[in-house]
């Protein structure tokens, strides 16, 4: 889960994204939560390894030592997630 830092206080976002085709170079990162997600239009490969993690998932969420942060805004015009993304 990515941990990031949001006016001083340190926290985690369930998911990150990265924008194609820059992808994970570019200092800039979509960070958002599973009750953010409105509707999942396509799900990709799942292999073993994944499955295990996500039946472990609430254990891990359950150990974790940062706060969970929640989207406020998406950008720097203050844009709400349903502005932006349409959902």
């Amino acid at each position: 889960m990515p941990v990031t830092e949001i006016n001083g206080q340190q926290g985690y976002f369930e998911f990150g994204a990265a924008t194609l085709p820059i992808g994970v170079s570019s200092q800039e990162m979509i960070f958002f939560n599973s009750e953010d997600v409105a509707k999942i239009i396509y799900l990709g490969y799942i292999d073993v390894k994944f499955q295990e993690f996500a039946n472990q998932y609430e254990d891990l969420l359950a150990t974790m030592q940062y706060k969970k942060l929640k989207i406020t805004t998406v950008d720097d015009h203050q844009k709400t997630r349903s502005e932006v993304f349409g959902f």
